[in-house]
């Protein structure tokens, strides 16, 4: 169906009101002159040498009137138009000068009418990259920031011990295991956020692909719940799970999801109350398998709970400690979202409850 072309019927439509004046024109200025001159009259003067003269004039004049009343109906009936596009032209000058994001009235149902809904789409469009490229711009340089800061850290205590050792010169062998001890420990810590970062770069690259698989997430998860029992036990906390399914089938990247597990379960071990129960649930929710995680915590405040997911957060320990990235909740959400799935967390007094919910394989 080809489209209408309203402002061209609008003109068309212009142009046919400014004749249609004329030729009414042209029959009031016949009616009123028939009542003023006979025929008789006018072939007499006609036939007159003078009278020619006069005709040819009037004749002129005449057409020049008409022309008159063509032109002054067809600008009066588009000046609206015309007014429009200028309107147009200073808003697209404003925009020019103020930047984008600002949108200007629309009116009419026509192809202006339309060119004035893409500039206001173009310019809320604009505004929206350009803010986001300010974010990763400011992003970029807060990760620059962070990782300097979290590198310096326990490369200054590296670089403190190594100093020590050389002064010891391996005399006392207590002192130096010692050394060598914590060395490792700034090592360890060291390579595990260096492995983070380039994990997180990897998972937030535009060509990233996921290596999609049909698992049986239930079957991962006691896995992941009998090898997690194990270690919680030996911190003194207490793993309840409660899986309300035998079976549950999602598309997912195996090594992926664990690792969205594996970071969860972390965060709860590390920040648990000491001696207290993490409680994990798994079911079904409106066509989503939904799992929950609690854990009590005195590390977090209500009032931060908004920013647990962004990137470097690590609570109250933030810079204390070298084995942690705090890049841990961000890889999860990054992940989770690209499961096309939803990861959110809420804090009541001193309980965390961490929500995800991943869609269920369509049968």
């Amino acid at each position: 169906m080809r489209k209408k072309r309203k402002l061209a019927s609008y003109f068309v439509w212009s142009i046919i009101a400014s004749i249609t004046a004329v030729i009414l024109a042209m029959n009031l200025i016949y009616r009123i002159t028939a009542t003023i001159v006979t025929n008789e009259q006018y072939i007499g003067y006609a036939n007159s040498e003078e009278g020619r003269i006069v005709l040819v004039s009037v004749v002129i004049g005449y057409n020049v009137l008409m022309l008159g009343i063509f032109i002054t109906v067809f600008i009066v009936l588009v000046n609206r138009k015309v007014k429009y596009i200028k309107y147009i032209s200073s808003e697209v000058k404003k925009i020019e000068k103020s930047g984008f994001g600002q949108v200007m009235e629309v009116r009419g149902k026509d192809e202006l009418s339309e060119l004035s809904e893409g500039i206001n789409t173009m310019s809320v469009k604009l505004k929206e990259k350009v803010d986001q490229e300010k974010q990763i711009e400011k992003a970029k340089n807060e990760l620059i920031t962070n990782v300097s800061h979290d590198l310096r850290t326990p490369l200054t205590s590296i670089i403190g011990y190594v100093s020590l050792l050389k002064q010891n010169e391996f005399k006392d062998k207590e002192k130096f295991e010692e050394y060598i001890s914590v060395i490792e420990r700034r090592l360890h810590g060291l390579n595990l956020m260096i492995n983070e970062l380039f994990e997180y770069t990897k998972l937030n690259a535009s060509e990233i692909k996921l290596n999609i698989t049909t698992i049986d997430i239930i079957a991962v998860l006691q896995h992941l719940v009998y090898e997690y029992t194990i270690i919680y036990e030996k911190n003194g906390l207490q793993l309840e799970a409660q899986l309300d399914l035998d079976h549950c089938l999602i598309e997912a990247d195996l090594e992926k999801i664990v690792r969205v597990f594996q970071n969860l379960l972390d965060n709860a071990k590390k920040y648990a109350v000491e001696a207290s129960v993490i409680k994990l649930h798994a079911y079904k929710n409106e066509g989503a398998l939904a799992i929950t995680l609690m854990n009590k915590t005195k590390e977090l405040r209500a009032e931060e709970i908004d920013t647990i997911f962004e990137r470097f957060y690590k609570g109250d320990m933030a810079r204390t400690e070298t084995n942690s990235s705090g890049l841990g909740l961000s890889i999860v959400k990054r992940i989770v979202e690209l499961h096309q799935g939803d990861i959110t967390a809420t804090m009541k007094e001193d309980q965390i409850c961490f929500l995800l919910q991943l869609p269920l394989t369509r049968s």
